[in-house]
């Protein structure tokens, strides 16, 4: 991450019990009989980030905005603003919320990592999706590079009930396949727990009519925690116990004693050929464009359905509209590329949005 300066604190968060983190869909819509509020996880990069300047906002200013206390003329008031915008964090940037297991990160399984059936056998092997190598006019244009598996298999599926180790990631930057033992399915980093509630009328103690709701929770396994990047803070580092996200679910916060190191960027073997995978969700602009991604050189994209991701304002208290956003383990595939490449794309990069990995293109395939 690109900071304002070189210090750089990593922070973990231990869940001390569950948590849940909203996603955007309205907690209450409209049914009589129930609403269902689900949870999910990691959470989106406001919400740590949310946490982390609560912490600072408590600890270090003691609950008022007095700069003085930091001593080195920066305009910290910007800090207790709370919109999704790059240009209101002051001096702090952050990094995308990770998941750590056993200590290291691991990641969505990018988009074009895919598993299939072996013709004619009982055997699944994974392959990449990749565009081809002849383009051809369509509807979307005169060069047209659609994605097509590497391999010729039966029922191809995106894997989204597993998440890639730190080796499994390096191996993909590389273009090739992962070990079957660097995918870590789901259920070993954490569950997900229903709740069931009702309201109740705070003047009578009655409950009220046709107010039931549901909730899903979320219960991390053991050896598990989230972690995030903070940068362009001199002061004291926060630590101990704060809420984070829906019903005031309490974490143990506490800095890292190593930092999180991130696969570096893979050199392209030919024609310029990097795909940029993220690891958290790129935010585009108002016109749907992505800024930092060099759009003249983009061949193909593997993205999933866009998310809609918004957050709370706590000195308004009220809801932050929500911002459509392309989810982590999409991926783009560019061609004739040259320069720096990027380690983040699209809007309020500042809060963790849109940071991705740079490798090459997978194997020559169709």
């Amino acid at each position: 991450m690109n900071g304002a300066g070189n210090n750089s604190i990593w922070l973990g968060f231990d869940a001390v019990d569950t948590w849940m983190f909203r996603d955007g869909r309205p907690f209450d819509q409209g049914d009589a009989g129930a609403s269902v509020a689900r949870s999910v996880f990691p959470p989106f990069p406001p919400t740590l980030v949310g946490a982390v300047r609560a912490m600072l906002w408590r600890q270090t200013l003691g609950g008022k905005w007095d700069t003085s206390k930091l001593g080195d003329g920066t305009n910290w008031q910007q800090v207790k603003q709370d919109r999704q915008d790059e240009k209101v964090l002051g001096p702090l940037l952050f990094g995308p919320p990770l998941v750590l297991h056993n200590g290291q990160p691991v990641f969505p399984v990018p988009l074009h990592l895919v598993e299939g059936k072996v013709k004619g056998r009982d055997e699944k092997r994974l392959t990449f999706l990749r565009p081809r190598k002849n383009s051809f006019k369509s509807d979307l244009g005169d060069k047209v590079q659609l994605l097509a598996p590497v391999e010729d298999l039966e029922g191809i599926k995106t894997i989204s009930d597993r998440w890639v180790t730190q080796e499994g990631m390096e191996r993909i930057l590389n273009g090739k396949v992962p070990d079957k033992d660097q995918l870590i399915p789901t259920g070993k980093l954490w569950n997900t727990e229903s709740r069931v509630g009702i309201s109740i009328d705070p003047g009578t103690r009655v409950v009220r009519e046709s107010q039931l709701y549901m909730a899903s929770h979320v219960r991390l396994c053991e050896n598990v925690r989230l972690a995030v990047e903070m940068q362009g803070w001199n002061a004291e580092v926060p630590n101990g116990l704060t809420p984070v996200a829906g019903e005031h679910r309490m974490a143990e916060v506490q800095a890292l004693e190593k930092e999180i190191v991130l696969p570096e960027p893979v050199t392209p073997e030919k024609d310029g050929q990097i795909v940029l995978i993220a690891i958290s969700p790129v935010a585009p602009d108002d016109k749907g464009n992505i800024p930092g991604l060099p759009g003249d050189k983009l061949m193909s994209a593997c993205t999933g359905r866009p998310v809609p991701i918004g957050g709370w304002d706590s000195r308004a208290h009220a809801a932050i509209p929500l911002r459509r956003c392309w989810p982590a383990g999409s991926v783009w595939f560019l061609e004739g590329f040259e320069g720096e490449p990027p380690s983040a794309i699209g809007m309020a990069t500042e809060w963790g949005f849109g940071r991705v990995l740079v490798g090459r293109w997978p194997h020559d395939g169709q």
